[in-house]
């Protein structure tokens, strides 16, 4: 929770202070020494006073450097990857945002099948190490491509004017509603309840916090997609420990069984943006974002639904492991089309002076799930079946407000990468789509290797390091 509610942090530096490129560059450095103190300290005998080996402060120490630091980039990487591509290269945004997410899971995967090994057979201290020693290689790779990366300057404090803009329209809507009980003053009516902060602000200011706001609107059930989602790196792990975890003669260790999400993400992103999208799309029934994203949260509850039946006849007596795998599979399409998806929407529809912030937004969506399913298991007290019945409910109610919500939204046109916004764009490229695919690949290279140590999205997975 702490590493998703640092995002607003990264956001805020990004859009309004440093800018995209010195955010992450800068961050990540406080990432890699938050891992180095974890590696070091776990270390037998460097914590040690008199007779006691004290290794909580070197873990609290770490870990909270390890939620700044990847709090701080988690909103800035995916945006700072979709600068690179200019406005003749947006029809290809859908498919960076999967190659994204398939290289942060091709980390994922790697990190889930050989940390619990490490650990085993080595130590903490070189599973910690490991991952602090890849961090700083893929800082080094991000900062070596810094000459050819399309940068955009902060646009300075959009928290303040939004949030005064939004006072103005709140007060000025108060105004017009107490007017018509009022003879003294006129009726005014506005078209909009922002409409008031016209007269301080350029109309584009005012227009980019309603696009804000919609996007916003959009990620008002989500935090239930992530409160069953999330539950994929506890609660199921609960479950496959009291499983039969024997595979061809070999027993897997319960928390090496989470790797088949990123597994299987690595399958299936090729297959829904290569395969299925462009399917549908020649049938002449492209699923618009909003589509796939309720499309999504109906797979989610399924698979829920596949985990309490799981659960119940667990109770009655021994399962095979292999049981698991339906609902790690219907979950997988649900975080394709609804992770993926979303980081798609907090990009192209979000305005430019608000990219990060936005996209923090959304990661912010993630603690509130989290924070959602420690209230409901403390304050339910249900049986490890019904809960994943009840959560299955629960996220059939955010699918039905989902549709209410994207019914009334409006699609915002990529208006907001017009070509004077890139001024700090390499020469000579003139967004030529080979040249742009160059530079978004170097950036993608290293931000997926940042992104990869400690979370599944863009987003938005659980790897260790976000505890």
């Amino acid at each position: 929770m702490a590493a998703y509610s640092s995002s607003l942090l990264g956001g805020y530096l990004s859009d309004s202070i440093l800018g995209k490129y010195k955010t992450i560059l800068y961050v990540s450095l406080i990432y890699v020494l938050g891992s180095t103190v974890l590696a070091v300290t776990a270390i037998p005998g460097v914590t040690t006073v008199g007779d006691q080996e004290t290794h909580w402060w070197g873990v609290a120490v770490g870990l909270s450097l390890v939620a700044l630091g990847t709090g701080g980039i988690k909103p800035v990487v995916s945006t700072f990857v979709g600068d690179q591509f200019g406005p003749s290269q947006a029809h290809l945004l859908p498919t960076i945002f999967h190659m994204f997410y398939f290289c942060i899971n091709l980390g994922a995967f790697a990190s889930m099948l050989m940390n619990p090994i490490i650990r085993t057979q080595l130590s903490y201290s070189v599973a910690f190490g490991l991952p602090a020693f890849l961090l700083l290689v893929a800082t080094l790779i991000f900062f070596l491509g810094r000459n050819k990366y399309s940068m955009r300057p902060p646009t300075g404090s959009v928290v303040y004017t939004s949030l005064d803009m939004i006072r103005l329209g709140i007060v000025g809507r108060c105004r017009t509603f107490l007017s018509r009980f009022s003879n003294s003053v006129a009726y005014h009516p506005t078209a909009t309840w922002l409409d008031p902060a016209l007269k301080k602000y350029p109309k584009q200011m005012v227009d980019d916090l309603r696009a804000a706001l919609s996007v916003l609107t959009v990620f008002i059930p989500i935090p239930l997609f992530w409160a069953l989602y999330d539950q994929s790196a506890s609660r199921w792990i609960f479950q496959a420990r009291n499983m039969d975890r024997h595979i061809w003669g070999y027993e897997l260790e319960s928390d090496q069984i989470p790797a088949i999400s990123p597994l299987l993400v690595l399958l299936f992103v090729p297959l829904f943006d290569r395969g299925i999208y462009k399917l549908l799309a020649k049938c002449g029934c492209p699923p618009r974002p909003l589509q796939r994203m309720a499309i999504g949260m109906v797979f989610t509850a399924v698979s829920f639904g596949c985990a309490a039946v799981v659960q119940f006849y667990l109770d009655q007596g021994p399962l095979s492991i292999v049981w698991q795998l339906p609902q790690w599979v219907i979950l997988c399409c649900g975080e394709i089309m609804v992770s993926v998806t979303g980081l798609e929407m907090a990009y192209t529809q979000s305005p430019k002076s608000m990219k990060s912030l936005i996209m923090a937004m959304w990661l912010l969506t993630v603690a509130i799930g989290n924070f959602l399913v420690v209230l409901v298991v403390e304050l339910a007290k249900l049986p490890q079946w019904q809960e994943f019945v009840f959560f299955s409910g629960l996220m059939m109610v955010g699918f039905f407000l989902f549709l209410l919500i994207a019914w009334r939204y409006e699609y915002r046109l990529e208006e907001n990468d017009k070509d004077d916004d890139y001024k700090d764009q390499p020469k000579n490229s003139e967004f030529d789509p080979l040249v742009a695919k160059d530079i978004g690949a170097s950036s993608l290279l290293s931000s997926s290797v940042l992104s990869s140590s400690s979370t599944r999205d863009g987003g938005n997975g659980d790897g260790e390091s976000d505890a």
